[in-house]
């Protein structure tokens, strides 16, 4: 997560990333990705107790795209729930880079995916009925997997 404390009230912007996953074994599962919105609270124990937010997942075993966001009534990162998927049709190819482009102004969340040979194309258009996560950091994300990040650049929208 980027450390600088007020980064967590950060509200509109577009994050622009690129990543690729390099799991070896147990190819089905794990999910490597961006958190955006991110809220942290460091309990000192190492146990993730708090990280509120939403995340934007690949998942190669499955070549499908996950937009996660975990409740507003339980901020913990074991909570996330999948408010959107996206089945990447030219396949999610492991250790293979990939460009995610993610925007975020006010409940609104945009993401585009792809890479230098299909090109990008927008994978979610998702408005968060309950509003739950107005403002937060950026951060990687990768579970049960191995990933690789190359630029991560976060930019204010006007």
């Amino acid at each position: 997560r980027y450390k600088d404390p007020a980064a967590q009230s950060w509200t509109d912007y577009r994050v622009e990333a690129r990543l690729k996953d390099v799991k070896e074994y147990n190819l089905n599962k794990g999910l490597s990705g961006i958190w955006f919105r991110g809220l942290y609270d460091n309990s000192g124990n190492m146990d993730g107790k708090t990280v509120a937010g939403y995340y934007f997942y690949i998942k190669p075993g499955n070549d499908t795209l996950y937009l996660m966001r975990t409740p507003p009534d339980n901020p913990m990162f074991a909570s996330q729930t999948v408010v959107a998927s996206y089945v990447y049709g030219p396949g999610i190819g492991r250790k293979h880079w990939y460009n995610v482009e993610i925007e975020v102004r006010g409940n609104h969340i945009q993401i585009w995916f792809g890479d230098e040979t299909d090109g990008m194309i927008p994978v979610f258009d998702w408005i968060d009925p309950d509003n739950a996560w107005q403002s937060g950091t950026v951060g990687l994300s990768v579970y049960n997997s191995s990933a690789r990040f190359d630029y991560v650049y976060v930019l204010p929208l006007p």
